[in-house]
């Protein structure tokens, strides 16, 4: 990708992944107006296209850029995959345009001398579980592949700190599925080494909504549990994993309002907020008629209700009167009538501001962020608090806990005789009050229309997969709130199918209370019991170890 911005021209790689979209590096494109794709480059078939960016996040370090699909083109969507733990090295292949892949046209007389970045295939190995606290991917490679030293560039283009620029955003191959995305070369860890967003990752890194916006845009699951595992492939990438990879180039491009970001102040009719950085998000609707943006912030306000109170902001800005933005707004105003509906029930979030914005295109939902133990932070989510594993907690955490989840199941029932259910509890969206009671962040998918393979957790219950035959309802929110206590007994969330008893851990659990869970994770949602059942036997925790 040939990228411009203040003070160059910059490059990076990329893959097309689909018809009319570009799976790269989000910092490949980050600032940039103008992005212009080339594929094929000096081939018969090269042409150059104008892109978009439709989705992007920091903190996978991952973005999709649109590109305009030529007549008759045929592409194969692209295929992702799991690498499990494993204790050997994973086969692997990248093709990008590095700096030392920089090559110089022989001297023709009258003419100039043209530069050119060629393409590098590179072979290497994998390893499974180095970088795990990161979730990154450790990409190896031999000394055949490894560069000296960057290549002179062309009179006054700046000498990068690695010969490897240009490779952030190229495909990361085991087999004939997409494993990660290169993202970085560290200096420290040798000129063999680079660092990849890893795909399996991605769905416990990426907030629920981008989440679904990505999988959306790519048409497939991105759960691990829904990834194939690539195993111990014989060999490479085959060879027609090379046909469409690409450059691009790009200037700086300013969004509408302000940019969401950590430290940024907005403002929102007469309030004003500080947004922090953590579990904030900005990305594209599907059909990139609307964008959809997400924070935890403070209400800067010195003084009246909401002053100096955390809250949890969303935001629609619909650009295009599409489908996807007139559903994501009409969503956000759904969940704001089911909670002034409810009325301040404990457990649900209570709303603090809702306004559709005078310009007809932005709606905005705050709803409050308790406080944490000190007053002047916000609380913790589970997350937060006590991982997603893969630890399991000590008896009194555990005790406490369940004590929280059977007080969020008399909510989830309060919320049920609204006809509706939550189907997205999972460790980011359940808050730790002081106190150690738990409440929601939000309503969840509460506002949407249930449907078969609605994707977004990280704790899907089997009726949410593509495959499921059930749809998902009341009974997905008691499957999600048992998977949390299975979560933290054991340090790992319910295998697929049949998930261990709760009677196989180290903990010596009542009866009633392993009853209750067990019966709770069945695959069919006809067998769960419903929430009061599930509630008293979680209240009857009395933990030893």
């Amino acid at each position: 990708m040939l990228v411009t911005r203040t003070g160059g021209e910059y490059r990076g790689s990329g893959y097309l992944v689909a018809p009319g979209l570009v799976l790269t590096a989000r910092h490949v494109i980050a600032g940039a107006s103008r992005i212009r794709v080339r594929f094929d480059a000096d081939r018969p078939g090269e042409s150059m296209r104008a892109g978009v960016p439709v989705w992007t996040d920091e903190r996978v370090d991952v973005a999709v850029v649109s590109v305009p699909s030529l007549p008759g083109e045929a592409v194969e969507p692209a295929v992702f995959g799991f690498v499990g733990e494993r204790d050997a090295p994973l086969k692997c292949s990248v093709v990008g345009f590095p700096r030392f892949s920089l090559r110089h046209d022989s001297p023709v007389p009258g003419r100039p001398v043209t530069s050119y970045r060629d393409s590098h295939h590179a072979f290497g190995e994998c390893a499974p579980a180095s970088n795990r606290r990161e979730g990154t991917l450790s990409v190896l490679f031999g000394p055949r592949e490894t560069p000296r030293s960057p290549r002179p560039g062309p009179p006054g283009e700046p000498v990068p700190h690695s010969p490897w620029s240009g490779m952030s955003g190229a495909a990361v191959w085991s087999g004939d599925h997409i494993i990660g995305l290169i993202s970085e070369h560290r200096p420290s860890d040798g000129s063999g080494h680079l660092t990849a967003s890893r795909v399996d990752r991605w769905a416990e890194q990426l907030a629920p909504d981008g989440l679904r916006a990505l999988e959306d845009l790519l048409g497939i699951p991105l759960a691990p549990g829904m990834l194939t595992d690539v195993g111990l492939p014989p060999g490479p990438a085959p060879a027609d994993g090379l046909r469409v990879h690409v450059v691009a180039t790009a200037e700086p491009r300013s969004a509408p309002g302000t940019a969401w970001h950590g430290g940024a102040e907005i403002s929102v009719g007469r309030h004003s907020y500080l947004l922090y950085e953590g579990l904030l998000g900005e990305w594209s609707s599907a059909d990139h008629g609307a964008l959809l943006r997400q924070a935890r912030a403070l209400n800067l306000a010195s003084s009246g209700r909401g002053a100096r109170r955390h809250v949890w902001l969303r935001q629609v800005v619909a650009y295009r009167g599409t489908e996807s933005a007139e559903v994501a707004r009409a969503a956000l105003q759904r969940e704001h009538d089911l909670l002034t509906e409810l009325g301040g029930v404990p457990g649900l979030p209570r709303v603090t501001q809702f306004l559709g914005q005078g310009d007809g295109r932005t709606t905005t939902l705050a709803v409050e962020w308790p406080s944490g133990p000190r007053g002047d932070t916000p609380c913790e989510t589970l997350a937060d608090a006590y991982g997603d594993g893969p630890e399991p907690l000590d008896p009194w955490r555990v005790g406490r806990l369940f004590e929280g989840l059977a007080g969020l199941c008399t909510a989830l029932e309060r919320l049920h005789r609204a006809r509706v259910s939550h189907r997205l509890i999972q460790p980011s969206t359940v808050l730790l009050h002081r106190d150690g009671k738990l409440a929601l962040r939000d309503l969840g998918l509460a506002a949407c229309v249930p449907r078969r393979g609605e994707s977004g957790t990280t704790v899907p219950a089997p009726e949410q997969s593509r495959r499921g035959q059930d749809l998902p309802g009341p009974r997905t929110d008691v499957y999600q709130t048992a998977a949390l206590a299975h979560l933290y007994v054991t340090g790992h969330l319910p295998h697929a199918g049949t998930p261990l008893p709760l009677a196989s851990t180290r903990y010596a659990l009542p009866e009633r209370l392993r009853a209750a869970v067990d019966a709770a994770l069945s695959p069919s949602p006809t067998s769960r019991p419903p929430l009061h059942a599930l509630r008293a036997g979680l209240r009857a925790a009395r933990i030893t170890r």
